[in-house]
């Protein structure tokens, strides 16, 4: 219950940091939070709200799920094999601060206009999130923890089940809980980019999929 009231008070006190806001920028750069509410509650009323809604969704979680199978058990291993973290670490760390949505004209142009390009763009950059929480996760686990297993002989994939896994994934399950926000966010950067005429215009997108 406190919590709840915690909460609470935070919405509250961000409703009115809000209108405070645009009652100094004025409507037209800051709506005010009861008239974006009102808008919002006719639009919850409508059909097409729930169709996009429902395909945003589907997108994101897609995304998110493909991120997951990939980035979990690849950061496992880069975390656990010294020579596959010395052979691909390099190369997973000097692109990670890339902006993922440079990619986005590449792979519409590969996959189409259809869902497929935004789901791996979204996967891609939430995928980088988990994978460097993972291998660190992976590798900040003491040795002596692996040294004991071994000992008991517990076996490679045992080990892989019984220590590494739930070593590693409350700190990846943070890490899936933080990308939520950056899919959202990719999700929504993605679409407006993919809408821009110059894309197609200039020959830059591919006709395939559906829109």
């Amino acid at each position: 219950m406190r919590a709840l009231f915690r909460y609470l008070l935070a919405l509250a006190a961000l409703l009115a940091i809000w209108h405070i806001g645009s009652l100094a920028l004025g409507e037209f750069l800051l709506p005010r939070p009861l008239d974006v509410l009102a808008y919002f509650g006719e639009a919850l009323t409508t059909g097409a709200f729930w169709q996009h809604a429902g395909a945003s969704a589907w997108r994101v979680l897609s995304a998110m799920s493909l991120a997951w199978l990939v980035a979990f058990p690849l950061g496992l291993i880069l975390g656990h094999v010294r020579s596959v973290d010395n052979t691909l670490s390099p190369m997973v760390f000097l692109t990670y601060p890339l902006p993922k949505i440079v990619l986005l004209p590449l792979f519409l142009t590969l996959f189409g206009l259809g869902d497929l390009p935004r789901v791996l763009l979204i996967a891609l950059t939430t995928g980088y999130q988990i994978l460097v929480v993972t291998r660190a996760s992976a590798q900040g686990l003491d040795k002596k923890y692996l040294d004991s297993f071994r000992s008991l002989g517990g076996t490679p994939l045992q080990m892989l089940r019984h220590v590494l896994i739930p070593a590693a994934l409350p700190d990846a399950m943070t890490a899936l809980k933080v990308a939520s926000g950056t899919a959202v966010a990719v999700h929504g950067g993605v679409l407006r980019h993919a809408a821009r005429p110059w894309l197609f215009d200039h020959g830059c997108v591919g006709t395939g999929g559906s829109a």
